[in-house]
């Protein structure tokens, strides 16, 4: 089994009506793509904000989080994990 592991970010913010990663900010429900995830703007409540992994990616593919799907002979398996996300596949040559 193969698999991608990312380290959850959140952001909370309770100033402002964004989400800030590093030096870039971003809005309510905007989506972006980190490595091999999706990540999305969500508001949590009142004025705070977070950054939170809501699909994962592989090869042009978008496998929303908790879910798996079939491409091929591969199977693919997005999942939230304690340090955020990970993807793993199996194909018939790793069984």
């Amino acid at each position: 089994m193969h698999h991608f592991v990312v380290i959850l970010i959140i952001i909370t913010t309770v100033c402002c009506d964004l989400c800030r990663l590093g030096d870039r900010t971003f809005v309510e429900d905007e989506k972006w793509v980190m490595g091999n995830f999706v990540m999305q703007c969500l508001r949590w409540g009142g004025r705070r904000w977070e950054a939170r992994i809501v699909a994962c990616i592989s090869n042009r593919h978008e496998i929303p989080l908790g879910v798996t799907k079939t491409y091929g002979n591969v199977r693919y398996t997005c999942k939230e994990t304690e340090s955020g996300a990970s993807l793993d596949w199996n194909s018939p040559s790793n069984k």
